[in-house]
């Protein structure tokens, strides 16, 4: 089994996202204490035990789909290793403008 991070669902029309959205929509402070009470449907919970954050998605080309399940250690080392390899390139860009130089 994995853990679900994040979940995306689509709808045929506006209405019917609104009049979900609705329905599901709480409070964050319901979610995090997963206060069942406050749904008006018990079907409306997930696996019938827990209450979810539901919102309005971004638009689909607004989102960084390959980053959804990055951890932050994830994310850090994928910075880190840009950074070196930004870093590597200045520093051969510089040592070819030095040669560059000598040679002229």
């Amino acid at each position: 089994k994995y853990p679900a991070t994040k979940v995306f669902v689509t709808f045929e029309t506006e209405e019917a996202q609104r009049r979900i959205l609705g329905h599901l929509s709480v409070g964050s402070r319901t979610v995090r204490r997963n206060d069942v009470m406050k749904l008006d449907n018990p079907e409306h919970l997930f696996r019938s035990a827990l209450v979810l954050n539901v919102k309005e998605a971004d638009e689909p080309s607004t989102v960084r789909w390959h980053d959804l399940s990055d951890r932050r250690w994830d994310r850090f080392l994928k910075m880190s290793m840009t950074a070196y390899a930004w870093a590597c390139a200045m520093v051969m860009v510089a040592f070819v403008v030095r040669l560059c130089r000598h040679r002229s």
